[in-house]
């Protein structure tokens, strides 16, 4: 069941830290503008990595034989349920951090659960998508394509749940854990994100 309040996933191993300062900034503005905002600190749940078992393609409802065993199906639910969602994640190596990672290979079995849909149904189309907005930061200074892996996997993960990545932030030079609340203007743009994303969701309410 959709509700109309956005979806905040701070995935950062450490609390505290920048990318938890960018997801305070977010939520502010989104409250400032009347909008609604739940955080999911990604930190907090279990998330086992794909097995490569095959079991989902095997299974009729396309279920994880992990399912069980770990907190990705919540995940997955909170993801679904939301009419926008925000993600903000720091960057390793030039990539995404490893949880994110495992919940994204987690994603398979909605995949599956599309090709299934695509082959058994040859006019299916997906509903239309709803909005993402995604920040992302990183302590190293430079680099053209320091964020283009993360965000074409997002892309296509996104994808699965039919949302589509239509704005973001992308900061980097920020290393130390505090430096970012050193930077009122960084720390403004996450705050006009918040106030954008609350807009959207209003905008996406009146076309349901």
């Amino acid at each position: 069941m959709r509700t109309s309040t956005i979806r905040v996933f701070a995935c950062s191993p450490r609390s505290s830290g920048n990318t938890d300062l960018m997801v305070h900034n977010f939520v502010q503005g989104v409250r400032a503008s009347g909008g609604a905002a739940e955080v999911t600190y990604l930190r907090d749940y279990t998330v086992l990595p794909c097995a490569v078992c095959h079991y989902c393609a095997e299974d009729a409802n396309n279920n994880c034989l992990l399912a069980k065993r770990d907190d990705a199906d919540i995940l997955f639910r909170q993801i679904e349920e939301t009419p926008l969602m925000c993600l903000i994640a720091p960057i390793f190596f030039y990539h995404l951090p490893a949880q994110l990672k495992c919940l994204i290979d987690r994603a398979q079995r909605y995949w599956v659960r599309r090709q299934r849909q695509m082959k058994g149904a040859p006019h299916w189309q997906a509903p239309p998508s709803r909005p993402a907005l995604v920040g992302l930061v990183a302590a190293r200074t430079r680099g053209e394509k320091l964020f283009e892996g993360s965000m074409l996997t997002l892309k296509y993960f996104f994808d699965l749940f039919d949302i589509r990545v239509i704005d973001g932030c992308q900061l980097m030079g920020y290393e130390g854990p505090d430096e970012l609340a050193n930077d009122g203007v960084a720390c403004m743009r996450l705050y006009e994100m918040g106030v954008k994303a609350a807009a959207l969701v209003t905008e996406y309410a009146g076309q349901r």
